[in-house]
């Protein structure tokens, strides 16, 4: 593998894990406009375990174009390594500071959301012979 992208991948990969590792542990309620409950931040953390996992078996669909395509239209079937990161990471930035503002009436709905679409993305994936890893 390249040097330098071997080196980009680490850097990625540790930026998500980074922002992975701060959901789990807990979101700053004090900038909340809603303090968030425990259970907001299990949600949260249990999204982002399963959103690491798609961008992992996305990545290795970006890497292996003859084996594999992607479904999702806003990336197209064969994108390349940078753009699945900076769509994950775009991603994972805007679906959290939404859930951030959301009312806490409101947020478990969202973060629901967020988890069914995740995990039925990982279940298609693991179907199709994607396991996990980066």
């Amino acid at each position: 593998m390249n040097e330098h992208l071997h080196q980009v991948r680490t850097v990625i990969v540790c930026i998500v894990i980074a922002c992975a590792v701060g959901a789990a542990v807990g979101v700053n309620k004090t900038l909340a406009f809603d303090e968030w409950s425990d259970a907001d931040i299990t949600r949260h953390a249990v999204w982002t375990s399963l959103y690491l996992v798609d961008f992992s078996q996305t990545l290795k669909i970006a890497r292996e174009p003859e084996n594999y395509h992607e479904r999702n239209p806003l990336i197209g079937d064969h994108p390349s390594e940078g753009k699945v990161a900076a769509m994950f990471i775009g991603g994972y930035i805007a679906q959290t500071a939404l859930v951030h503002v959301l009312p806490a009436a409101y947020r478990p709905w969202a973060q629901y959301v967020f988890i069914g679409v995740s995990g039925a993305c990982v279940i298609n994936n693991f179907s199709v012979g994607l396991g996990i890893g980066f």
